[in-house]
């Protein structure tokens, strides 16, 4: 993690390995703390025995200490262990790996010397999970404006080789709260450009769009999203003997409960949580409810449950168990030794033994 984000905060290590694991890495010389930033990096050692684990098969990342660049690496760094906990595959180094289901495709990776197909977009990584393929933007504090055709073009144009017709766009962010606000900011410049605000973006996309919180909930919302036609499934599981099917006519709608429209919404897509609340007011039901998970239910109840006509529920673990067909529990790293493709362990023999006879 530390390689492939390039600079690791302290609260992120931690939720990978303990203080004294990581006190031992910095100890042999794989790990260090980088003084300016706080955060942790790989040191030369711990390059060269990566090197050794995969068999050479590591992007090449130039290590950057300009203080926005540090920046955008702690950003990347949160979404990188939002994408661990879900269960994703975020190690690999090549937009073509993107083939394989459960993945993500760090940018910045393709962003090499003489060699840019994506640009100067602010795609920060491409997710393939769930059958569908999702371009993840970082949302943070007066992050500025957007040239929303030059972002189109090339998320279709370096995912058109996998074949998915079902895309869509994730804004990610350190809460949902967060990227809410910054969705709502008035922008000062009025002058007609190209660039729009990500607000004006986020209404104008026609593709869904998903807001992600960078923690422990988003986490559980990508895993939720990696299961595919995961609406349907998680309806029926919440619901049980109680489903009935929506209207064909209404897409915004996942079943009928109690005569009245229910709305799953644990994936975070506002805009077709909103698009169905209006259609049921239109339709003249006494009630529309919305499904999520708890810590969600919290935020949702917030923008729409002051109207009494809108209802929120959360899923049990029960629900979630039967939906996934097991507990729903994030990843965490093994406490075992890592395992090489092969399914052998790295043997590394004590330091300079071999130099000297009869040690």
């Amino acid at each position: 993690m530390a390689y492939w984000c390039q600079y690791l905060s302290p609260d992120d290590a931690h939720g990978l390995s303990s203080e004294e694991e990581i006190a031992e890495l910095m100890r042999l010389g794989f790990l260090k703390l980088h003084q300016a930033s706080g955060a942790y990096v790989l040191a030369g050692n711990g390059v060269q025995l990566l090197t050794y684990m995969l068999d050479g098969k590591l992007p090449e990342i130039s290590q950057s200490y300009h203080t926005a660049a540090i920046e955008r690496r702690l950003r990347r760094s949160k979404l990188a262990m939002t994408a661990y906990w879900a269960g994703l595959n975020l190690f690999i180094s090549s937009a073509s790996e993107l083939r394989g289901e459960g993945t993500l495709f760090f940018t910045a990776y393709g962003r090499g010397r003489g060699h840019n197909p994506w640009g100067s977009t602010r795609i920060a990584a491409v997710v393939h999970m769930g059958g569908a393929v999702y371009a993840a933007h970082y949302l943070y504090p007066k992050i500025g404006p957007m040239t929303l055709t030059d972002e189109l073009a090339a998320f279709h144009s370096n995912t058109a080789q996998l074949g998915y017709a079902r895309r869509g766009f994730l804004f990610a962010g350190d809460s949902y709260r967060g990227i809410l606000e910054e969705l709502g900011r008035e922008h000062a410049s009025k002058k007609p450009t190209k660039k729009i605000p990500y607000g004006e973006a986020y209404r104008a996309l026609r593709d869904p769009v998903h807001l992600l919180s960078c923690d422990e909930v988003g986490a559980m919302q990508l895993k939720i999203m990696s299961i595919p036609h995961y609406r349907l499934k998680l309806t029926k599981a919440a619901l049980s003997g109680h489903y009935r099917s929506p209207p064909d006519d209404v897409p915004e709608w996942d079943a009928m409960y109690n005569k009245s429209p229910l709305i799953t919404a644990a994936d975070m897509d506002l805009r077709r949580v909103e698009a169905g609340i209006k259609r049921a007011r239109e339709s003249g039901y006494e009630s529309v409810a919305l499904l999520s998970l708890r810590e969600q239910g919290t935020l949702l109840s917030s923008l729409y449950g002051e109207d009494r006509f809108v209802g929120v529920y959360y899923l049990t673990d029960s629900a979630l168990c039967h939906f996934a067909g097991g507990p729903m529990e994030l990843h965490r790293p093994k406490p075992t030794q890592y395992l090489t493709e092969k399914g052998g362990v790295i043997d590394t023999p004590l330091i300079q033994s071999y130099r000297k006879a009869g040690r």
